[in-house]
């Protein structure tokens, strides 16, 4: 690791302690301004939501699991962050210069309610000439396969977070399987257990679902 990138990774936690800092005082200023710092150090969009926005809601998650703040809090927490990022999208998830003809459909699977994670996928896509349908949360699965069979997308992606959405993820990856079997699925969070991470395209943070979403190739393919 080179001098430049330890101290990057400082700046970045440093930041994401920052961050979570503002949104316990329930401070959109000041979290916003922890964003712009990243942006003037040279971070792109992916990197902040990997390095500064996605740890900073772990640490929300866990002080909410030790009783330590609220669900009124967590909810506050997420929802600064969705409209940080709506307001700063033009900076942090440049428009691209042409738009590819691909079209990604995203969606959290039945029980899913987290959406943050979906909503930066989402935005990557867009910056690099996607068009996105974007579903949102708790998706039933017939529901999902019939939009499928409308918009007929070159990806799907699923983004989960919390392990009761797992059965259900895994009953509509089956039958997107069963429906449509040259479908390309991606998925996303931490909340993906290892059985469906060894069988599917997965990236853990926004800066590995880069790697993933070349629409030119996807095309191609």
């Amino acid at each position: 690791m080179t001098d430049q990138e330890q101290a990057n990774r400082v700046l970045a936690r440093l930041l994401a302690q920052r961050y979570v800092q503002a949104l316990r005082d329930a401070d959109s200023v000041a979290a916003e301004e922890a964003i712009e710092v990243a942006l003037q150090a040279g971070f792109d969009g992916p990197a902040i939501c990997s390095r500064v926005i996605a740890p900073a809601m772990r640490w929300i998650g866990d002080l909410w699991e030790r009783d330590s703040i609220s669900v009124a809090d967590e909810h506050l927490a997420t929802a600064i962050t969705h409209h940080l990022l709506g307001r700063l999208q033009a900076s942090l998830f440049p428009p691209p210069h042409r738009t590819e003809a691909a079209t990604a459909l995203l969606a959290c699977a039945e029980g899913e309610q987290h959406t943050l994670g979906l909503s930066m996928i989402a935005d990557v896509l867009r910056s690099r000439g996607w068009r996105v349908l974007e579903l949102g949360a708790s998706v039933p699965t017939e529901a999902l396969v019939a939009a499928l069979d409308r918009h007929s997308p070159h990806l799907v992606g699923f983004s989960a977070t919390m392990s009761w959405s797992i059965p259900s993820l895994a009953h509509a990856l089956e039958r997107i399987a069963e429906a449509q079997p040259r479908r390309r699925v991606m998925l996303g969070g931490n909340g993906i257990p290892v059985r469906l991470r060894e069988t599917h395209p997965w990236a853990s943070e926004v800066e590995e679902a880069v790697h993933l979403v070349d629409p030119a190739s996807i095309v191609a393919g």
